[in-house]
């Protein structure tokens, strides 16, 4: 299948020669796709697949964290300013503040239970900017951002063909391995949500590193340094991920360098002089997380948290490089069994890539680039779409793996039957299952955004809600912090407040709740199996920082009081304290049903108790 498909030389095989009649469909269409990637057309090929690919994003409108930026750009919602070094605050959503904490939460943003030390802002001034041409040109065409995402893709792509090109050696390796990675599905999140852009602005400038000190130390060409380091100044300013850089930097160094692995370290220090002055500047200027470690790590600050998270999320992260087991599911029951389905799938491709290992330098290299360049993205849960660095590598494993198997065949040597079929199924999963996913996950994300927004609409389209305080019993968690931020950029009357009590990811699993009045003002709920759920550490690690019993949380116009705690200490039982009356018809009280719509809740009387249903 491969021996077939492409020449010695540097041209593609012709068509007579993949035309063979035996042939199966899959074999004619593999030869048919190496043709079209080992041309001299290789990369506008490529290119071309990924934009029709990417097309359907044309259709897709703004969604989730996009409607929080159009809000910032805009000033259009009443939350204090962080005076920080960003250049319109997208991404310093949380500082510590205790105003804006309140603020958040009379909002929505945050849920009651968040925990008052939270802190999440990141510093990237080059990705706002790109945002706000979007939200002042063209703040109502989706279509339009989804298009400057698709271009800082294909620009991405255009210059990876130029780094697998100088590492590569055969037309096979570089054509499989941009094709690999243009095609892979967990790339696509990136693409189509449009505040995910910044991971494709690092990764471009990332790549751009590599090729430009590659090429410096290659060809002793000195203009290369001067432009890898200002990659590296620009890909800092786009997102913190760009530091993922260094791991293929180093990689390089010390398996690639033709001075050796010490002047090639050395060659180094200049990117590590800049790294450390840019990580100085960010943290005395405020930005990083705090009071997440249940969820986003500090490696600096808690380096045993971290580096306990990293031995299992790290494995997480290549199962779904290697073999599309869902890393976004890793959390709660499933953990040990995609674990474990991940060490199985690891030791498979160990054993498949281990000749090409043994034999290219280069394979070593894009090996050890690919697993240290995971540890950054370990700092977060496991994800998707946090594999733009660790994928360079692994691609590039790949296109070295079908480079050898092809020149085996090509030299008359056979590979065990056992490789040729985990090679198979490589390409299978990689190529035409992960290119028939790939437009799937780009327009999947309207099909989400259209439920929020249909969701949302059943209450404005419904309830006099302008200046009133929503009270949302069990709002999704996916769907309470977006509510405000969808009503502003849909120009629709907009609540003083917006609380929510539960969630529906709480209650829905079973978790048996009931509401209580307990005098004109308070009202208690109890949920059996307890409030928050694993995925509500990103808010408050609850293990670290109890609410404890009688604790009293105070907002705008409400408070917040813990009864009872859960065994694992979670809340269990609350008291929520308003200072108007519960029947003030400037409380709208709402619950969310399984049609996906918010409709009236009936308070009931003093003394009296109701379950909380769907």
């Amino acid at each position: 299948m491969i021996k077939n498909a492409v020449q010695d030389s540097e041209t593609a095989v012709e068509p007579s020669i993949v035309a063979n009649t035996k042939q199966t469909l899959v074999s004619r269409l593999v030869s048919k796709t190496l043709a079209a990637i080992t041309s001299e057309h290789a990369l506008r090929n490529i290119l071309l697949l990924t934009f029709a690919l990417c097309a359907p994003g044309l259709l897709v409108d703004i969604h989730t964290d996009d409607y929080w930026h159009y809000g910032f750009i805009k000033d259009a919602i009443p939350l204090n300013e962080i005076k920080d070094l960003s250049l319109f605050g997208l991404f310093s959503f949380a500082n510590a503040d205790p105003e804006r904490f309140n603020q958040l939460i009379d909002l929505g943003f945050l849920p009651w239970w968040s925990y008052d030390g939270y802190k999440l802002m990141f510093w990237r001034p080059l990705t706002e900017a790109t945002h706000w041409i979007d939200y002042t040109f063209w703040p109502s065409h989706g279509g339009i951002m989804h298009f400057q995402s698709i271009l800082w893709y294909l620009g991405l792509l255009a210059v990876l063909f130029k780094l697998y090109g100088r590492l590569h050696t055969g037309k096979v390796a570089v054509g499989m391995a941009l094709l690999l990675y243009a095609l892979d599905a967990s790339h696509a999140v990136n693409v189509t949500w449009i505040a995910g852009r910044n991971a494709l602005t690092a990764t471009l400038f990332g790549v751009a590193v590599l090729y430009f000190h590659i090429r410096a130390r290659q060809d002793a060409w000195l203009p290369g340094y001067g432009l890898a380091m200002l990659s590296l100044i620009v890909g800092l300013l786009a997102a913190e991920y760009h530091i993922a850089v260094g791991a293929y930097l180093f990689a390089f160094a010390v398996t690639l360098d033709k001075k050796g692995p010490v002047k090639g370290i050395l060659y180094l220090m200049p990117y590590l002089v800049v790294v450390a002055a840019w990580w100085i500047i960010y943290k005395n200027a405020g930005f990083g997380s705090g009071g997440t470690n249940g969820f986003y790590l500090d490696p600096v600050e808690d380096p045993l948290t971290y580096l306990v998270a990293m031995g299992h999320r790290i494995v997480a992260l290549m199962g779904t490089q290697w073999g599309f087991i869902p890393a976004d599911l890793y959390r709660g029951g499933a953990r040990p069994y995609i674990f474990g389905a991940s060490v199985v799938l690891l030791l498979g491709v160990v054993y498949l890539l281990m000749p090409v290992l043994k034999e290219s330098k280069a394979a070593r290299f894009w090996g050890i680039g690919m697993v240290i360049s995971a540890l950054p993205v370990c700092i977060p849960p496991p994800s998707d779409r946090l594999l733009m660095y660790v994928g360079i590598g692994a691609c590039g494993l790949l296109g070295a793996f079908f480079q050898y198997w092809y020149d085996q065949h090509n030299s008359g040597k056979e590979i065990p039957k056992s490789r040729v079929n985990l090679a198979k199924a490589m390409i299978g999963f990689h190529i035409f299952f992960s290119g028939l996913l790939f437009p799937a996950v780009i327009y999947s994300t309207q099909i989400t955004g259209d439920g929020i927004r249909d969701s949302s609409s059943t209450i404005v389209d419904n309830y006099a809600i302008q200046d009133k305080k929503l009270v949302l019993l069990n709002a999704p968690a996916w769907l309470n912090g977006y509510l405000y931020s969808i009503w502003v950029y849909e120009a629709e009357p907009l609540p003083e407040k917006i609380w929510g009590l539960t969630t529906w990811n709480t209650i829905r699993k079973g978790n048996e709740g009931f509401l209580t009045t307990l005098n004109n003002h308070e009202v208690r709920v109890t949920l059996k199996d307890g409030f928050m759920t694993s995925i509500d550490k990103i808010y408050r690690d609850y293990e670290n920082y109890t609410l404890n019993v009688g604790h009293v949380l105070k907002f705008g116009g409400m408070s917040v009081r813990i009864v009872e705690l859960t065994d694992d200490l979670r809340p269990k039982t609350v008291d929520f304290i308003f200072e108007q009356t519960l029947d003030d018809p400037e409380l709208i009280w709402l619950i969310y049903n399984e049609d996906d719509e918010f409709v009236e809740f009936s308070v009931p009387g003093v003394g009296e108790t109701v379950p909380l249903k769907v």
